[in-house]
C-alpha cells in the first residue's frame, strides 16, 4: 500500500498542535497553560477593579497621568497582538518555501518489513517495530515513531473514509505483528 501527498503550512501547524497535546496528555503539565492563562486573566481583572475603585474614590481630581498610563498599557496589548499576528503571517512563507524539502511531495509505502518514507529525493526506512502507534482525527493520520515525533498524512490524501480506514488498519496490523 502506498500514499502520496504534498503538505502545506497549515498541515504542519495543525499536526504540531496535535503531537504536542498527545505528548502532554498523560502528564500534569497539561494543566499548566490553562492555570497560567487563568492567573493572567485574574491579574488583569483585579488590576482593573483596583484602578476602577481608585478612580471612583478620587475622581474629583484630574488624573491625567493615570489615564495616559492606562492608555499606554492598552496600546501595548494591541501592538503585541497585531505584531505577533503580522510576524506569523510574514514568517510562514519564508519557513516553508514551496520548492523546499518540507512542502515537496511525500510518499509513504508499506513494504513487508519496513515503512518507507520518501521526501523529495530522500528515503527513510522505519521498521514496524519502531512505530509506537497510529492515531487519527478527522483531518490527519498520525504515525508516531517517537513519543513526540510523528509523521502525519492529511485526510484529504485519501479518496474515501474507507481507504483512510484501510490504510490505518493495515499499518496497525503490521505494527502489532
Amino acid at each position: 500500500m502506498e500514499v502520496q501527498y504534498q503538505p502545506d503550512t497549515n498541515d504542519y501547524y495543525a499536526a504540531q498542535k496535535y503531537v504536542c497535546r498527545s505528548v502532554a496528555r498523560d502528564s500534569f503539565w497539561r494543566f499548566v497553560p490553562k492555570v497560567l492563562g487563568g492567573i493572567f486573566g485574574l491579574c488583569i481583572a483585579l488590576g482593573a477593579i483596583a484602578i476602577g475603585k481608585f478612580y471612583d474614590k478620587y475622581n474629583f481630581l484630574n488624573f491625567y497621568e493615570l489615564n495616559w498610563g492606562l492608555g499606554i498599557i492598552v496600546l501595548g496589548f494591541v501592538i503585541l497582538v497585531f505584531g505577533l499576528s503580522s510576524y506569523n503571517r510574514a514568517i510562514k512563507p519564508r519557513m516553508f518555501n514551496p520548492e523546499g524539502l518540507y512542502r515537496s511531495p511525500h510518499k509513504i509505502s508499506l513494504d513487508d518489513n519496513n515503512m518507507v518514507v520518501t521526501v523529495k529525493n530522500n528515503k527513510y526506512s522505519y521498521s514496524y517495530g519502531d512505530v509506537l502507534r497510529v492515531d487519527d482525527d478527522q483531518n490527519y493520520v498520525y504515525v508516531f515513531i517517537d513519543g513526540g515525533a510523528a509523521l502525519y498524512i492529511p485526510a484529504k490524501t485519501f479518496e474515501t473514509a474507507e481507504s483512510k480506514k484501510a490504510f490505518i488498519n493495515e499499518l496497525s496490523n503490521r505494527i502489532n505483528r
